[in-house]
């Protein structure tokens, strides 16, 4: 049995509607050609640029528009020949199995065969999505195989992450000890993570690293669930959209280094998704709307009081498709056959815009700050003189710093998915925009808004706008259910009996491209020592150099460890910095390790925002050959300065 998905821009009349919906008709009708028109202009911008760093999503989107145009419509066969439940249930158990046999024995290293098996289980998955297995049979099979990626990299490095939160996760160990917030701690004002790790560890009993990374980790797959019912809220998601969301969202490479390398956010990203999801539900049902208002306010105080850039993240992602909401509610709802007649969108907003101000003005001023220094960037860019990007002024947006200059066959490669979810996703816009499905239309409008705010962060505002974090939301909601209509159309172009072969096939590789990308892992991946990245886990090596430190060294020696030092250096070109040994004090002791030759360590004083440090890779100095070597263990080595006036050297 199979259910048809057709487009409907050709079947509709556009004279039945007035002037805008007219024009609403044309620019469905043209959209992928205009699409192309920027993605074409968007590669020579950013080649001619030198902006490599952002070449491979560039291209893909460029790609997309092109296959959106080759495409034509949406049209396609939905088979529903769902597979026997124990077949996934064997498989998924299979899966579980050989990872941890694979890892038995791996130790700072991602065996080979973890991509193909990976990649093999995804693709699997994806394929029942296309034949139409009962979401309660996929949806566990995503957050099993998402969890024990996820959790992989405890196998490679027992002895654990250096989490970038490491301050916080001590703070929280002193939470669940004391039961207060510490007066000195950073983010007094928003301790809501370190509150839930101390709930987590006098709930479990678990240490305070080992509830860190295990609820982290657990939130990112409650957000991975709530993706997958998208489809009872959203009409223009089907089941389908919903769970093959689900699964790119688990599997990209951003939400792999977010679970490998967990991070704070992951708490909060399922209070994104619900005040989302009370957005579409009251676009719909509109006469429930005030049993939702306060559950939005409790969502809001938790976001605010547990991580400021998170509630900014949920007026980031309201405001499109709120303004989306009021533009076509002013132009009659344009061309759409069944457009929402009532909405209370604006009580939602009203809640997320007035918990910030009030918030920033009594307790947290870092939200109000950062909109004032991208308005003041904005308008330093725009007006006669303004600086531009780079420029003077308050402008200050991203080339890709470091990343750029590195080779474009790194580069390319490590990109790779990212190129494959920005072809499928953007083809999906160019296809679905054309169904006049006004739930579609508005998604498609957040992803426009998202784009735009990457571009404003490229060329205006790194430091207020980061571009990854602005990507991270794109592919949490939006491109990851629009590349389900590029792919499922692709999939149809082919003849039946391939069609799921192709679904699988795709995934497959835009998978194994993810896990081995840096961006998912920079310690793990097969480039991982041509790309410049913070000291991340935890070795035998780093172990056996803090002990010896400790053992023989004391408080004289001056270490280098996570990116800071504080050897006295100077800066020899716009990426590479020197040690002067002319500086160091006679019979200093000094650590030089490998990660700050190949990663970088930090310059200058510590920024006060997101992007706004400088790392620089540590270059030898001239004269490293006539230091002593007091101690070695490969990776590290410590060096002893000696005063060549009073040795006659």
């Amino acid at each position: 049995m199979t259910g048809d998905v057709t487009a409907d821009d050709d079947t509709g009349d556009d004279a039945d509607y007035g002037l805008t919906g007219r024009a609403a008709g044309v620019l469905r009708r043209f959209a992928p050609h205009v699409m192309a028109v920027v993605g074409a202009s968007s590669v020579a911008l950013v080649a001619s640029l030198g902006f490599y760093a952002f070449l491979g999503p560039v291209v893909g989107a460029f790609a997309g528009s092109i296959l959106a145009l080759a495409l034509g419509r949406v049209e396609f066969d939905v088979p529903t020949r769902p597979l026997d439940w124990r077949i996934p249930v064997v498989v998924t158990s299979l899966y579980v199995v050989v990872v941890l046999a694979l890892y038995r024995n791996g130790l700072y290293t991602r065996p080979i065969g973890h991509y193909l098996v990976l990649g093999g289980v995804a693709a699997f998955v994806a394929y029942q999505i296309w034949v139409g297995q009962p979401k309660r049979h996929v949806l566990p099979q995503i957050l099993v195989v998402a969890f024990l990626t996820y959790w992989s990299t405890q196998f490679v490095y027992p002895a654990g992450v250096v989490t970038p939160d490491g301050g916080f996760v001590i703070t929280a160990g002193e939470i669940a000890r004391t039961g207060f917030v510490p007066n000195d701690v950073l983010y007094r004002r928003t301790p809501g993570h370190m509150i839930y790790v101390a709930e987590g560890m006098l709930t479990t009993g678990l240490s305070q690293r080992l509830a860190y990374q295990l609820l982290s980790v657990l939130a990112l797959l409650v957000s991975v669930a709530m993706i997958a019912v998208l489809d009872r809220v959203v009409p223009a998601v089907d089941r389908r959209m919903a769970l093959f969301g689900a699964l790119v969202f688990a599997l990209m490479g951003f939400t792999l280094r977010r679970g490998m390398f967990p991070f704070k956010t992951n708490f909060f990203r399922p209070f994104l998704l619900f005040v989302v999801i009370v957005f579409f539900h009251f676009v719909y049902r509109s006469d429930q709307y005030l049993r939702y208002v306060v559950p939005v306010g409790v969502c809001m105080l938790a976001l605010l009081t547990g991580h400021m850039y998170s509630a900014g993240a949920a007026l980031i992602l309201l405001a499109p498709l709120w303004v989306y909401e009021q533009a076509t509610r002013l132009f009659r709802y344009l061309d759409y056959p069944e457009p929402p007649t009532r909405s209370t969108t604006t009580s939602v907003v009203a809640v997320v815009v007035v918990g910030l101000v009030a918030f920033s003005l009594f307790a947290d001023l870092s939200f109000l700050s950062r909109a004032t220094n991208l308005v003041a960037s904005l308008t330093d860019t725009l007006l006669p003189g303004g600086g531009g990007a780079g420029g003077g002024g308050g402008s200050s947006g991203t080339s890709g710093g470091r990343y750029s200059s590195l080779s474009l066959s790194v580069l390319l490669f490590s990109t790779a998915g990212q190129a494959i979810l920005f072809t499928l996703g953007v083809a999906g816009i160019g296809l679905g925009i054309r169904r006049r499905e006004w739930s579609l239309d508005v998604i498609v409008a957040w992803i426009g808004g998202g784009l735009l705010l990457i571009a404003l962060s490229v060329f205006v505002n790194a430091n207020d706008i980061p571009p990854q974090r602005i990507y991270l939301l794109l592919g949490f909601f939006g491109l990851n259910l629009l590349a389900t209509i590029g792919l499922f159309t692709l999939a149809d172009r082919f003849p039946a009996g391939y069609r799921g072969a192709v679904v699988g096939s795709v995934v497959f590789v835009f998978v194994v491209f993810a896990l081995a990308s840096p961006v998912g892992s920079v310690a793990l991946s097969p480039v991982g020592d041509e790309v410049p990245d913070k000291w991340r886990y935890y070795t035998g090596h780093d172990s056996a150099q803090q002990s010896w430190a400790d053992d023989h060294a004391g408080e004289a020696l001056i270490e280098t460890r996570r990116a800071k030092t504080t050897l006295p250096l100077e800066r020899t070109s716009n990426n590479e910095a020197t040690i002067v040994l002319s500086n160091l004090s006679a019979d200093a002791r000094y650590e030089i390790p490998r990660q700050a030759r190949t990663d970088g360590v930090r310059y200058g004083p510590r920024g006060s925002r997101l992007g706004s440090n400088t790392y620089l890779f540590l270059r030898l100095p001239d004269g490293i050959e006539r230091e002593s070597k007091i101690y070695t263990n490969g990776p590290d080595t410590v060096y002893l300065h000696e005063n060549r006036t009073r040795s006659g050297r």
